[in-house]
């Protein structure tokens, strides 16, 4: 079988009555850039806001493998062994029952995969649009992503600590570098506000990365850019693969996705349509349909 990071299986998503998306599956190599393409409203996002837990996904598996050893399905809640005590404790009774069936018990007792969980499995995320703290400095931006993974706890904050000032220490010098990665090394004491677009971008990577992530996940990451922003980008995202993060990114610029990607999966309307390397799939009818507009045949005869 072949080596994957991620791993999604007949992933399904509905919301009420719509199919957002139905039965996809595809792999995601380590070490690799891997783009997600398709026309406005074939599900992209959708697939991101799964994988990194902003939505309960309605079938199918999410299978993330960080250390090389077995992979773990994301998508299924886990057994927290502190909020289980709590739920028995408030429920009494009811928690009681519980134990005795299996559905209620999962309800109950299990916590589903959040945002904050997956990253600390690994996996981070940009957006489509600005999710900056503008108020804040260009330094403090990246020390939130840094503090994911900090130590230190609210009682340390308050009393001062030394393990709470040595860590900010260490947080402090660390952002410094990972703004120095993206090329910002020279805006630290600026408000994020007072970035260029561009910039605003990249330091929205640099947060990403600060959480020390194995899986980069970028939805549209040059939006809105200008053709040197997006030469910019496009180095920056090779040295984020070059220092052993996996990229895979949702983009609209066929340019940047063919020039850069190692592989590309394609969705059109709710489904998978394509899945293979750049010149496999620019030569592709059904994705020649999908941008175009067209309808392409299918086993010899024509959609109804």
């Amino acid at each position: 079988m072949t080596s994957s990071i991620l791993r999604v299986e007949n992933l399904t998503k509905r919301f009420g009555g719509v199919v957002a998306f139905e039965d996809v599956s595809f792999k995601v190599a380590p070490g690799e850039i891997t783009s997600l393409i398709g026309p406005n409203g074939a599900g992209k996002t959708t697939v991101f806001n799964l994988i990194t837990g902003l939505y309960d996904k309605t079938a199918g598996c999410i299978w993330f493998n960080a250390t090389g050893d077995d992979p773990t399905d994301v998508s299924e809640p886990v057994f927290d062994p502190l909020h289980a005590a709590m739920v028995s404790l408030v429920s009494a009774g009811v928690g009681l029952i519980a134990l005795a069936h299996p559905t209620a018990r999962r309800r109950l007792y299990y916590l589903r995969c959040t945002p904050d969980f997956m990253t600390c499995q690994g996996i981070a995320r940009t957006f489509q649009n600005s999710r900056l703290f503008n108020d804040l400095s260009v330094l403090d931006n990246v020390k939130v992503g840094l503090h994911a993974r900090a130590n230190a706890n609210a009682v340390d904050a308050i009393l001062q600590t030394l393990r709470h000032r040595r860590e900010e220490s260490e947080i402090e010098a660390a952002a410094g570098k990972y703004l120095a990665f993206v090329g910002l090394a020279g805006r630290a004491t600026n408000a994020a506000s007072d970035l260029a677009y561009g910039e605003q971008r990249r330091l929205e990577i640099a947060r990403a990365l600060a959480t020390q992530p194995k899986l980069l996940l970028l939805d549209e990451p040059a939006a809105g850019m200008n053709p040197t922003e997006t030469n910019d980008l496009i180095a920056l995202i090779r040295k984020t693969r070059d220092a052993g993060v996996t990229v895979f990114l949702i983009e609209h610029d066929m340019k940047l996705v063919m020039e850069i990607s190692d592989r590309v999966i394609v969705l059109n309307h709710g489904r998978k349509i394509a899945d293979g390397t750049p010149e496999e799939v620019r030569a592709n009818p059904e994705v020649i349909a999908a941008y175009l507009g067209e309808e392409t045949p299918r086993d010899g005869k024509d959609d109804a």
